[in-house]
């Protein structure tokens, strides 16, 4: 077990979601977020379907993807497993040949996050192309409790993972700061 440890503001040099080169090579969101709130983490799913990358709309499609690749296109929330609590908002695309057949399977059929997913199998992944944004909260609100107002603060990040130079999935995290226990920056 590593002695690695999140620290504790997120809009620093150096991000708890996105740690540095000292962190270990299986960290992933989800180790992340189990740390900071001190429980197991689970998938609860919005909504999911798996389409060819050919089919989607225009305005969805981009270079990333090569034509007829099968895309599952996932909405989901990250829960802590034992108070239900949500910690963040996930939109996905997961070009689902890329992966093995235990992460596919894991991902269609159970709730277990892509990352524990990825580790357990042994698949390596770098996330490449990072974007950050703090917002507010926004519509997403609804996915956070009653009592979470479209205008807290929220930190997204977009980012492609990548198994060597080939995308495996692209994915928008939105994390409500006050779920985190942070606060924004004034």
């Amino acid at each position: 077990m590593s002695s690695w440890q999140p620290w504790p503001d997120p809009l620093s040099g150096t991000h708890p979601l996105w740690p540095g080169p000292e962190a270990p090579p299986d960290l992933n969101v989800t180790r992340i977020l189990e740390q900071l709130v001190g429980e197991e983490v689970r998938v609860d799913l919005i909504h999911q379907e798996v389409v060819l990358q050919s089919h989607l709309e225009a305005e969805a499609t981009d270079s990333l993807w090569p034509a007829n690749v099968r895309l599952l296109q996932r909405e989901v929330l990250l829960r802590g497993r034992s108070t239900g609590r949500s910690l963040l908002h996930a939109l996905s695309s997961i070009a689902m040949d890329q992966l093995p057949e235990s992460v596919e399977t894991g991902l269609l059929h159970s709730s277990t996050p892509l990352g524990r997913l990825l580790n357990e199998a042994g698949f390596p992944v770098t996330r490449t192309d990072l974007s950050w944004i703090l917002k507010p909260l926004g519509a997403l609100c609804v996915f956070f409790g009653g009592d979470v107002p479209p205008t807290v603060s929220a930190l997204q990040r977009t980012y492609v993972m990548r198994e060597g130079s080939q995308p495996v999935a692209r994915l928008t995290e939105t994390f409500p700061l006050a779920a985190l226990g942070f606060t924004a920056p004034t």
